[in-house]
């Protein structure tokens, strides 16, 4: 029985270690939402510097946010390396086109001007509504994919041990049902989640407003997703306790 403990505490330490936990109910809202919305100023002559200041904020609350998600590229170790790739173009040639723009505005002596650089903020580069959504659920559907991986290559190792158990006299039906539950909970988890990534990274800020809706759908498999590997974490921890 020390062998089948040992085994069972060594497999369940890893697949729970890798962190059975995806995207968050809120992560779609939170990503996509300025943290602290500059209200928009219609240009007239009479109000020229304060629509001009509140379009320097816009732009400087874009490159807070553009930094913060690059930090999280760059923290994320379950991002594939197609993915990181991906989004860190993405995330670099935003930076720079809102930078060019941070550049500008200062400089800018007209609402015309003052006009044309907002509307290529919103629509060029979208960081609240494109960018930030799909890094944010890019990461969070690779995080998912690798503890799914990882569970799927420790199950037979488990149900090896579960096979141990049983011959040495113990009970291993609670083990066996868990394992049969763990199984179709991670078959439900890979469908919902398979192709996110894929899918998310795709969209472009000129897909806006569809975009919304595919980021929607995606945020909706991952949240399905976390659900069924939450439930594969509660079945690891009967097998565990049920054969030890």
């Amino acid at each position: 029985m020390r062998t089948t403990r040992r085994t069972l505490t060594a497999l369940t330490a890893a697949a729970v270690g890798g962190g059975l936990l995806g995207v968050p109910t809120t992560a779609l809202a939170a990503s996509s939402t300025p943290a602290s919305p500059t209200p928009k100023v219609t240009c007239s002559a009479a109000n020229f510097s304060q629509a001009q200041q509140a379009l320097e904020q816009q732009l400087s609350a874009r490159t807070t946010r553009l930094a913060a998600l690059t930090g999280s590229v760059q923290g994320s170790s379950a991002l594939t390396a197609s993915d990181r790739t991906a989004l860190e173009g993405i995330l670099s040639s935003t930076t720079s086109g809102i930078a060019a723009l941070t550049s500008k505005v200062p400089g800018d002596t007209t609402c015309s001007q003052l006009g044309q650089d907002a509307r290529t903020m919103l629509q060029q580069y979208r960081v609240y509504a494109v960018v930030a959504p799909q890094t944010d659920l890019a990461i969070a559907a690779d995080r998912e994919s690798s503890v799914i991986a990882l569970v799927t290559s420790v199950e037979p190792g488990i149900s090896s041990a579960i096979s141990a158990a049983a011959q040495q006299g113990k009970n291993v039906a609670p083990a066996q049902a868990a394992l049969a539950d763990l199984q179709s909970h991670l078959a439900a988890a890979t469908t919902s989640s398979s192709g996110v990534a894929a899918t998310v990274l795709a969209e472009t800020p000129a897909d806006f407003p569809a975009s919304t809706t595919v980021f929607h759908g995606a945020h909706d498999g991952l949240v399905s997703a976390r659900a069924d590997l939450q439930t594969v974490r509660s079945d690891l921890h009967t097998i565990v306790t049920s054969l030890t």
